[in-house]
C-alpha cells in the first residue's frame, strides 16, 4: 500500500512539474514576437494615427501594400483568419480610432459555399488542418474571445514552430514588414502554381446553409454598423484571381455575393463593394498562385486600390 501511494505521489509530482514547465514556456512565448502580437500591438499603440486599416486573410495581407496606399495605413490581415475574429477586432478598436477614415475588408468567394462546396479535383493545395493553430494565436495574442474558452495553449495547439521562433531574428519572427505587409517572392513560386489554391466546386442545387449565411451576414452587419456609427468608410473587396480560379467560379454564387452586399447596403448605403475577381488587367506574371498576387501583382493592385481609397476609382472597375 505504501509503495502504491509513493508511486501515485511520484506520478502526481511529475504531472505538476510538466504543467509548471508548460506554464513557464507559455509565459516565455508571450514575450517572443510573432505576427499576431506584432499586428495587435501596432493597432493598440497607433490607434490614434491609423487612418486606413486593412483586415482580412492572406489575400489582403499579401496583396495590398500599405506603403503604396498612403500614409497612416496598416495591414492587420493575417493568413487563416475567420471573419468572426475580424468582427471582434472591429468591436475592440474602431470606436477608439478617432482618426480612422477607411476600413477595408475582403468579401471572399469561398465563404459563399454555405454547405454546398465540394473538393475541386484540379486543386493541388491541401486545405485545412490549422484551425486550432489560428484560434490559439488569435486568442493568446489578439485578445479574441468568442467562446467560453479564454485560453488555448500554444504548446498543445499551435503548429507554427514556436521552438524555432525563439532563435529567429525579429524580422523573421514577425514575418511582415513594419506595416504588416507580406510579400510573396517570385523565387518561391511553385511549379503548376496556376492550380494551387483553386476554389471549391459549388453545387447550387443544394440548399444553402442558412445558419452559416446568417453568421456571415451578422459579421458584416456589425462592421457596417460600427463604421456608420463612427463615420468610417467601409470598403468591401473581392481580390484578383487567375483565370484557372475564374474558370471554377459559379456565376450564381457571384450573384449571391452581390445580393449579399445589397442587403448590407440597404441598411448602410455608404458601404462600398469592388470586385476584382475577373479583372482582366492582371496577367500571369502578376500571380503567385491561382488566388494570390506576386511581387509585380501586389504593387499593381495596391496602386489601383489607392484610387478607391482616395475616392477616385477607375471606370474600369467592376463595382
Amino acid at each position: 500500500m505504501k509503495e502504491m501511494r509513493k508511486f501515485l505521489l511520484n506520478i502526481l509530482g511529475f504531472a505538476v512539474l510538466c504543467v509548471a514547465a508548460m506554464f513557464l514556456v507559455e509565459l516565455y512565448l508571450l514575450n517572443v514576437p510573432n505576427r499576431y502580437s506584432y499586428k495587435y500591438n501596432y493597432i493598440k499603440n497607433h490607434k490614434n494615427e491609423i487612418q486606413v486599416l486593412l483586415l482580412g486573410s492572406c489575400h489582403i495581407e499579401d496583396d495590398l501594400n500599405p506603403k503604396l496606399l498612403g500614409e497612416h495605413t496598416f495591414n492587420a490581415a493575417i493568413s487563416g483568419r475567420e471573419e468572426v475574429y475580424d468582427a471582434d477586432l472591429i468591436k475592440q478598436f474602431v470606436p477608439q480610432m478617432k482618426n480612422l477614415k477607411v476600413l477595408v475588408m475582403p468579401l471572399e468567394y469561398r465563404d459563399f459555399a454555405m454547405g454546398r462546396g465540394k473538393k475541386n479535383p484540379r486543386d493541388l493545395k491541401k486545405h485545412g488542418g490549422f484551425q486550432s493553430t489560428f484560434k490559439c494565436m488569435y486568442y493568446k495574442y489578439m485578445n479574441i474571445h468568442i467562446d467560453p474558452f479564454w485560453y488555448w495553449s500554444e504548446i498543445l495547439n499551435s503548429e507554427l514552430n514556436y521552438k524555432e521562433r525563439i532563435h529567429m531574428t525579429y524580422a523573421q519572427q514577425i514575418e511582415t514588414d513594419s506595416l504588416g505587409f507580406v510579400q510573396l517572392l517570385d523565387a518561391n513560386k511553385i511549379d503548376k502554381w496556376e492550380y494551387w489554391d483553386l476554389p471549391s466546386i459549388y453545387d447550387m442545387s443544394l440548399p444553402i446553409d442558412s445558419s452559416k449565411y446568417q453568421q456571415i451576414f451578422e459579421i458584416y452587419h456589425t462592421a457596417g454598423k460600427i463604421c456608420a456609427d463612427n463615420g468610417v468608410r467601409l470598403i468591401l473587396t473581392s481580390l484578383p484571381m487567375y483565370k484557372t480560379y475564374q474558370e471554377d467560379l459559379n456565376p450564381a454564387a457571384e450573384r449571391e455575393m452581390r445580393d449579399f452586399v445589397k442587403r448590407i447596403q440597404k441598411e448602410f448605403p455608404t458601404v462600398e463593394y469592388y470586385s476584382f475577381m475577373r479583372d482582366e488587367r492582371f496577367l500571369p506574371e502578376d500571380f503567385h498562385d491561382a488566388s494570390h498576387l506576386s511581387e509585380s501583382g501586389a504593387p499593381k493592385f495596391s496602386k489601383i486600390f489607392k484610387e478607391i481609397i482616395d475616392g477616385n476609382p477607375s471606370d474600369k472597375l467592376d463595382i
